[in-house]
């Protein structure tokens, strides 16, 4: 045993030595980060592409670019070139800078600059990621959408945030590995064939791909990891010829077409023009370009993109020590010249814009993204766009910073007590409302959509009348942060006025205020609270939040008391709604519910409460008072088991946890105790699902919720209605997103109020209750705007 130890060590360390720390992904990010800017692009980037292949969107895609980039400024006088023309051709093409930074070879050979950044075969991939990383920054900062190929399975962690596009090439395409990395992508992917010419291997992986897996990854900080995987449904076919001839004529899309149907994928390619399609002759690119415009001008709605090998300069050079490399010319395989790329281009747009014309000569509609410089806040733009009356039905939607506009009317889904309408169509529901909502929506006759809308708080509670819940999929939304708006729509006159709109000089807004008197309910309240605390100590409940309206007097300006409301909290969400005869503007304390693409769900429960004032000295002693009052840590904590135990309904067991356990948030006039309780959806869950377990939510209903719902219809004198409810958006990609909706002004049938409510346990007094209300009321009463003053 010994010996075997002494011939053992030596070579361990020899193996440790080998070994050298490498930067982790956060810390490159850090070094090199993502400007806003460029994130929004990549958003949008991948959202055109998405559209693209999934026939929304009847332009072409377009990746272009050098074989392989091997130096800083050639590569960025190729992007500036290109981002000028892409511009110019923005109507028929989706144009993506190709910016291959690995190569994957047959034999030996350079293997990219990520690697091996000097060109002498030196290897430093310290150096070369961080070169990349910067390459590809500048590249988006140009206003270019990146594409690349994905070699290196840890490759994503480092650039995948900077990417549009992705390709697994001809020589990875049958692993195992890659394919499921291409499961986890964030971004369209690429299957090329095998370099042979086979096909059916890249389609098998598109289908591989669209299946979730556990895969072995590195997290940010650059620590090994098993990441779940929920399968990339805009993986597609690449086909690049191969040892066998070319597969780019019409023959070889057709029976490309009948492997994709046969395995149920979508009948949608990219074809590479250059690789075994021109047999490698950068000339040869030239003419397969041409060819494919010619079948695409005919009418090929399957071949949704093009791919194309171009630099500065034509053909290739041989790097050799002591020859300065010609500025602009490939290092790897030949390339097209730019003045032919430009050319080529331009052919391949008016051959996109020549396919888009129907058979009656008229041009579909087809949703496009443009973007518009703005001034002023995000805030006052967007209710200065709703105020212009260009919309009957709309809803803007305050999330992280970003204020989206939804309006007009494209497609309707709403609930009442017994059917779910869609449009001019109705069927009843049976025991899940909110799920019913969710299926009406992934029944709409287009494949990508986003719904936004409200529900009320009793909706799917037996005996209830009228409409409980209303969503609408707009015919435009205009996505507004801090100096630009992105309108995105299908109908032109729309999209002009939106951005004539966004240019105008905003209008005055009416002064002044109105007062609200409080307390017109209070002995009703403080009797109800006491008969309450009666009902929880006999046992009937643990918990129930009851609530009081108070009407206005007089008429308010809703889109003005938004927008002072606004300036004086802090919400976790914030909107204005006008939808399905209601108007209202609120500032969501808390999240019912938030739903990512990836499957992990959330919930935000915020239960205790303490007033929050301009006396630091004051509100800090409040929120030590908050932290340490039995009554207020009871009340949260029950909140936090009940929304465990409905996370778990719909989520692997193992996963459910609560976060931020016990911290106070801040939001406008009050502070509350919080805390996050999060889950991954199991089986075939999905958001709806997971909204209609922690629905409504339980710091606004109570414990246990079917019993407390029932108790606050019998109490209450007027039906909550959206007070309480939800006010939300989501997508056919699986997100959702739905805020609280309290703290909030109400109009409906001429009536204005404001409403508010407590969470009454068995140590609940009446007067504190009270007052609790009256904290949360002047989160909103304050800023009241007065309609009748110019």
């Amino acid at each position: 045993m010994t010996t075997n130890t002494h011939i053992v060590a030596p070579r361990a360390l020899q193996a440790l030595d080998d070994h050298e720390p490498m930067i982790s992904p956060a810390s490159l990010r850090e070094l090199v980060p993502l400007t806003d800017d460029a994130a929004d692009l990549v958003r949008r980037a991948r959202r055109s592409i998405r559209e693209v292949l999934d026939g929304t969107d009847d332009r072409l895609l377009v990746i272009v670019g050098p074989c392989s980039i091997h130096d800083h400024d050639s590569a960025l006088d190729y992007a500036d070139h290109l981002a000028a023309l892409a511009r110019q051709l923005s109507d028929d093409l989706v144009v993506v800078m190709r910016a291959y930074f690995e190569k994957a070879r047959t034999a030996a050979g350079w293997p990219g600059l990520s690697t091996v950044p000097a060109l002498d075969g030196t290897p430093d991939p310290m150096h070369g990621f961080r070169l990349a990383r910067s390459i590809m920054a500048k590249i988006a900062q140009r206003g270019l959408p990146v594409g690349t190929e994905w070699l290196h399975l840890l490759s994503p962690s480092y650039f995948g945030d900077l990417t549009a596009w992705g390709c697994i090439g001809a020589r990875t395409v049958e692993g195992q590995t890659h394919r499921q990395l291409a499961s986890g992508l964030t971004m369209p992917v690429g299957m090329k064939n095998r370099t042979d010419g086979c096909v059916q291997s890249a389609v098998n992986a598109v289908m591989v791909a669209e299946q979730g897996h556990a895969i072995i990854d590195i997290d940010p900080h650059g620590r090994v990891t098993i990441r779940r995987t929920t399968g990339n449904r805009h993986c597609h076919l690449v086909l690049r010829g191969g040892a066998d001839g070319p597969n780019y004529h019409p023959a070889a899309v057709k029976e490309a077409r009948r492997l994709l149907r046969s395995a149920s994928l979508p009948e949608r390619v990219v074809i590479d023009a250059s690789h075994g399609n021109s047999g490698k002759d950068h000339n040869r690119q030239a003419a397969v370009a041409r060819d494919l415009a010619q079948q695409i001008a005919d009418g090929d709605e399957a071949i949704r993109g093009v791919m194309l090998e171009s630099f500065l300069l034509p053909g290739r050079q041989q790097p050799a020590p002591g020859r300065a490399l010609v500025h602009g010319q490939s290092v790897t395989d030949s390339c097209l010249s730019w003045p032919a790329t430009a050319e080529i281009l331009a052919e391949l747009s008016q051959a996109s814009a020549a396919r888009r014309r129907a058979p009656g000569g008229q041009v579909s509609r087809r949703v496009r993204t443009e973007a518009v410089s703005i001034t002023d806040s995000p805030a006052e733009r967007a209710v200065g766009l709703v105020d212009t009356g260009l919309f009957d039905t709309y809803m803007v939607y305050e999330r992280n910073g970003i204020w989206t506009v939804a309006g007009g009317v494209q497609a309707t889904v709403a609930l009442d007590a017994t059917r779910v309408h869609r449009d001019e169509q109705s069927w009843d529901w049976k025991s899940r409302p909110l799920r019913a909502l969710g299926d009406a929506l992934a029944g709409l006759p287009m494949p990508r959509w986003t719904a936004y809308g409200w529900i009320a708080f009793e909706a799917g509670q037996p005996g209830q009348s009228g409409e409980l819940a209303r969503l609408i999929v707009p015919q435009v939304e205009v996505r507004i942060s801090t100096d630009t708006a992105l309108i995105t729509c299908a109908d032109s006159h729309i999209r002009h006025a939106v951005r004539r709109a966004l240019a105008a000089d905003l209008p005055a807004r009416p002064t002044g205020s109105v007062t609200v008197d409080l307390s017109t309910d209070r002995d009703w309240y403080c009797d109800a609270v006491t008969a309450a605390v009666q009902e929880i100590r006999s046992g009937g409940l643990q918990k129930v939040i009851l609530s009081r309206r108070v009407p206005l007097a007089s008429t308010v300006d809703i889109s003005s008391t938004y927008l002072r409301g606004r300036a004086a909290n802090t919400p976790a969400r914030s909107f204005l709604i006008k939808m399905g005869g209601i108007t209202a503007a609120g500032f969501c304390p808390e999240t019912v519910l938030e739903a990512g693409a990836d499957r992990i769900v959330s919930t935000q429960p915020l239960a205790g409460t303490r007033a929050l004032g301009a006396d630091a000295q004051e509100n800090l002693r409040l929120r030590q008072e908050l932290l340490s009052d039995p009554k207020e840590l009871v009340e949260h904590t029950l909140s936090v088991q009940v929304a465990c135990e409905e996370l778990r309904r719909v989520c692997i067991l193992d996963s459910v946890a609560a976060h931020e356990l016990l911290s106070v948030k801040e939001r406008g006039t009050v502070q509350h105790l919080a805390s996050r309780v999060s889950g991954r959806l199991s089986g075939d869950h999905n958001a709806w699902d997971a909204l209609e377990a922690v629905y409504p939510g339980v710091t606004a209903s109570g414990i246990p919720k079917v019993a407390a719902r029932d108790y606050i219809v019998r109490t209450e004198p007027t039906p909550r209605g959206l007070y309480a409810g939800a006010v939300l958006t989501a997508s056919s990609d699986g997100t959702l997103d739905a805020g609280l909706a309290l703290r909030t002004i109400f109009e409906k049938d001429g009536h204005q109020w404001l409403r508010a409510g407590a969470g009454i346990i068995a140590e609940s007094r009446p007067e504190r209750e009270y007052e609790e209300t009256c904290e949360k009321l002047r989160s909103v009463a304050p800023h009241l705007v007065p309609a009748d003053q110019p």
